[in-house]
C-alpha cells in the first residue's frame, strides 16, 4: 500500500468519524429539546390538575314524575327519573387563596367547529386537546355571531375577531 492510499484511507476515516460526531450532537440536542417540551407540557397539565380540584362537579339532581292515572298509566309502575344537569360548584375562597386576582370561572359549551370554516391546527390539538382556540373563543364570545377575521399572529399572541350576533 502506497503512502497516497494510506493517506486517502485515513482521510475517509476522519470524515466518517466527523459525520458520526455531528449526527450524535444533533441527536443529543433533539433529545434535549424533546425533554424540555415534555417538562413544559407536564408543568401545564399539573397546574390544570391542581386547579381542577377547586371545581367539584355536583351530583346530578334527580326528580321523579308521579304516576299519572289520568293518562292511563298503571298503578304500581315505578316513577320515571328525570335528570337535570347542573354546573360545577366552584370553591372561590380556595382559588382566591391561591391567586387573589380570581374573579370568575368560565365554562364554555362544546362547539362543533367543523361547520364554521375556520382554520384548525394539529399542533394546537396536540398541545391543548382542541382544534382551535382563538377563533372558537371569539365566535362564542360574540354570541355565535359572524367571524370577521380568523386567527392571526399579532405581537406574539394569536387573535381572532368576530362580530356580535344582532
Amino acid at each position: 500500500m502506497s503512502k497516497k492510499e494510506k493517506k486517502k484511507g485515513r482521510m475517509g476515516g476522519i470524515i466518517r468519524n466527523l459525520v458520526l460526531i455531528i449526527a450524535a450532537a444533533v441527536f443529543l440536542f433533539s433529545a434535549y429539546q424533546l425533554v424540555m417540551i415534555y417538562l413544559e407540557y407536564k408543568k401545564g397539565t399539573d397546574e390544570y390538575d391542581k386547579i381542577r380540584q377547586y371545581a367539584v362537579e355536583s351530583p346530578v339532581k334527580e326528580e321523579t314524575k308521579e304516576n299519572d292515572e289520568a293518562e292511563g298509566e298503571e298503578e304500581g309502575e315505578e316513577a320515571q327519573e328525570v335528570q337535570e344537569p347542573q354546573g360545577p360548584q366552584i370553591d372561590f375562597e380556595a382559588l382566591k387563596a391561591v391567586n387573589p386576582d380570581v374573579v370568575g370561572w368560565i365554562e364554555i359549551e362544546k362547539l362543533d367547529i367543523s361547520q364554521l370554516g375556520i382554520a384548525t391546527s394539529e399542533f394546537v390539538a396536540s398541545q391543548t386537546g382542541v382544534l382551535s382556540v382563538s377563533t372558537a373563543c371569539s365566535y362564542l364570545a360574540s354570541g355565535k355571531g359572524e367571524i370577521l377575521r380568523d386567527k392571526a399572529k399579532y405581537k406574539g399572541i394569536t387573535i381572532a375577531l368576530s362580530k356580535e350576533k344582532s
